[in-house]
């Protein structure tokens, strides 16, 4: 989470997330394992020297709690979550339910 954290802050949020999905759920690697998470952020052109100073720095580390703690003022207890008007939606067996949510809307 400290290295999406501090690809948002390098406007690389997106290509991260979808580089990380890729490794998680089309590879099946670990994202617990930090090489996984380095081809992640390498495939967003985030260098894995960056990348690893980056997620240690007070910084990136008190940007993540406090995006923690809003997402826990949310409602959101888990991930993956999705708000959609207002309702929060999370874990993998949500989704669909969040799908279904933003098509009514």
């Amino acid at each position: 989470m400290r290295a999406a954290t501090f690809a948002k802050q390098t406007g690389r949020a997106v290509s991260f997330s979808l580089a990380g999905f890729r490794q998680a759920f089309a590879a099946g690697r670990d994202l617990t394992d930090v090489d996984n998470v380095m081809i992640a952020g390498a495939a967003c052109e985030l260098h894995p020297r960056a990348l690893l100073k980056a997620v240690e720095t007070e910084g990136v580390k008190g940007a993540l709690r406090e995006a923690t703690d809003r997402a826990g003022d949310l409602g959101v207890e888990g991930v993956p979550a999705v708000v959609v008007d207002g309702e929060v939606f999370w874990g993998d067996d949500r989704l669909e339910d969040a799908v279904e949510a933003a098509a009514r809307s």
